[in-house]
């Protein structure tokens, strides 16, 4: 499927840029001309790399810690700064592009040294690798959330139902990086782990905060400052009065998953208040996911609790932009190291059903609709279709898998058993 939608694709972004004269990068990620750098001496062409510039800006301000990176997510960018002293701006770009590259990979690669045939062996790495719509948004913005995706793969790899401790440490090395990936411990929740889930919040906690202690000299003010900073990004991205309801830049929390739906059904005044009240859908969809994942969790599967907490840490805070549509590329690696969806539900459960086998064909449905480079937009000028409707698609993923816990739930025997004693 995927391969096809690649060959499709590659045809439709031959004729979307000469027809339209519209800039491919653009379409799958953010303005050709940036400018957020001086392109003379920092720039490549008309392109700036934004979140490459912008957090080293940051660290030469004197109100460092209003910005929402912790001290840990600033690392890639301390390091940076200190080589760009030595060697410039472009070369130092070019070395932190190719290492958010390699991170990017990573799932290529994972799929690449899994596979029993070798015939084929460079087709992960353009499936999920450097054509896939994740990798292109990131590397476009050069953002270090790409850094991510290596715990992402531990963690989903590694998650079972008696997960050993290198679960926990990938869930705090993700979070150093972004702290809402600390929603990782959710998965340990649907396993019933909860003493690891306690040590996976409190470690995240403290590789967050620790570091104000150790290198600034006024901890608890630079605390309630970066707090300050994430939590207003988190709630609207610029510190101003809400969520926008334009398409550009791509947007895919839940709440404007939830604004798209209602205004592809013309309920356009509900619509706008479901970015006014975006916080609020928020707790409620993370509440209700951990209300199911709790209740449901002896009829959880590896597979389910990976997607529920691979989805949440991008739909949960209200603003996300496209480079958060990483966690994909782990699923992917997840779906093609099995031999296909019938074996796959065989795996998982004793007795494959018809539920289950849906939710799986949802689940690829969904990732290959994520990762290939469907060049087409609504308008010149926006993000493609398929970026537009992902906190949509992935939404419909979540609640997808719940149904499907709760489906398992309820035909359960002991379930079962009490509602015959009810009717009796």
């Amino acid at each position: 499927m995927l391969v096809a939608l690649l060959g499709f694709s590659f045809m439709a972004i031959l004729a979307v840029g000469s027809y339209y004269d519209q800039p491919i990068t653009q379409i799958f990620g953010y303005n050709v001309s940036d400018g957020h750098c001086q392109l003379e001496i920092q720039g490549i062409g008309q392109h700036c790399f934004g979140d490459f510039t912008l957090p080293m800006n940051f660290i030469n301000e004197p109100n460092l810690w209003s910005n929402y990176y912790s001290p840990t997510g600033f690392i890639p960018h301390f390091i940076s700064n200190e080589l760009k002293k030595l060697i410039g701006h472009r070369p130092t770009l070019l070395i932190y592009l190719t290492l958010l590259l390699f991170s990017l990979l990573t799932p290529a690669h994972y799929v690449y040294r899994r596979r029993e045939s070798k015939n084929q062996s460079l087709l992960p790495f353009l499936l999920i690798g450097v054509t896939s719509v994740p990798v292109i948004f990131t590397l476009d913005r050069g953002n270090s959330v790409g850094f991510v995706v290596p715990w992402l793969l531990i963690f989903a790899t590694r998650l079972r139902k008696n997960p050993d401790w290198v679960v926990t440490a990938s869930i705090i090395a993700s979070a150093a990086i972004r702290p809402q990936f600390a929603l990782l411990g959710i998965g340990l929740i649907a396993l019933g782990q909860i003493k690891q889930f306690v040590y996976s919040v409190l470690g995240s906690i403290s590789i967050n905060l620790l570091p104000f202690f150790i290198i600034t000299s006024s901890p608890v003010k630079n605390i309630k400052m970066w707090l300050t900073g994430l939590t207003g990004f988190a709630t609207d991205g610029r510190n101003g009065p809400g969520i926008t309801g334009g398409q550009y830049p791509v947007v895919l929390s839940f709440a404007k998953a939830m604004f798209n739906f209602l205004n592809i059904v013309k309920f356009y005044n509900y619509a706008e208040k479901m970015l006014s009240n975006a916080s609020m859908l928020s707790v409620v969809c993370l509440i209700f996911s951990c209300v199911v994942v709790f209740i449901c969790r002896k009829q959880m599967t590896p597979m389910i609790a990976v997607v529920i907490a691979l989805i949440l840490p991008t739909i949960i805070p209200p603003m996300t932009f496209g480079y958060y549509s990483v966690f994909v590329l782990v699923i992917a690696a997840r779906i093609m190291t099995l031999n296909g969806v019938k074996s796959q539900a065989h795996q998982f459960e004793t007795c494959t059903t018809k539920s289950h086998t849906s939710w799986l064909w949802l689940l690829t449905l969904a990732t290959a609709f994520s990762l290939a480079p469907l060049p087409f937009a609504e308008e010149v000028g926006r993000n493609s279709i398929p970026l537009e409707l992902f906190g949509l698609v992935w939404s419909s993923v979540l609640f997808g898998s719940l149904l499907l816990l709760i489906i398992k739930f309820m035909s359960s025997e002991k379930v079962a058993n009490l509602l015959t004693h009810e009717q009796n």
